[in-house]
């Protein structure tokens, strides 16, 4: 089997846990029954999103992955970022805590594009600018967390 649930891909990590689409699928051996290994699978229902350079993106895909959390990762830069869900997210969240003011790439936006993250053009400059975008957010099963602050997590995915 290689991961894969339809189109599109899934990438095997070096520990074994499925990257890629929220819909793939996880192969991970887990112990039950007094240290007997069985196989299971397993289906991803977190997707967190960033970029994998991000020192952030970095310590939540470590804190998941220490906790044995399944997810997929989208990545900006590679996969782009759709103004539809990142419309939602500012639905949900709302555009303050969606939008990164604390960096280089928000400064170096136009006027009017930093005008436009105050309106209805939000979705559609931070899909044009992914880095503008606070990073990580995961969508859960329950809900959607931006940034990354260990608490929280702990609340929502524990």
């Amino acid at each position: 089997m290689d991961g894969q649930a339809g189109m599109g891909p899934c990438l095997r990590r070096g520990d074994g846990l499925w990257e890629g689409r929220s819909d793939c699928l996880l192969d991970r051996r887990s112990s039950l029954d007094h240290g007997k290994s069985q196989d299971r699978t397993q289906r991803v229902t977190i997707t967190l999103y960033g970029i994998p350079n991000c020192d952030t993106v970095k310590k939540a895909r470590t804190w998941l992955d220490t906790r044995g959390i399944a997810y997929a990762f989208h990545d900006y830069k590679k996969q782009g970022a759709d103004p539809a869900r990142i419309a939602g997210w500012i639905a949900q969240a709302g555009v303050g805590k969606v939008v990164n003011k604390a960096g280089t790439t928000f400064r170096k936006l136009s006027p009017e594009d930093q005008a436009a993250l105050e309106g209805e053009g939000a979705p559609e400059v931070l899909a044009a600018n992914p880095s503008v975008i606070k990073r990580p957010i995961v969508e859960h099963p329950g809900g959607l967390l931006v940034g990354f602050k260990e608490p929280e997590w702990a609340a929502a995915l524990a």
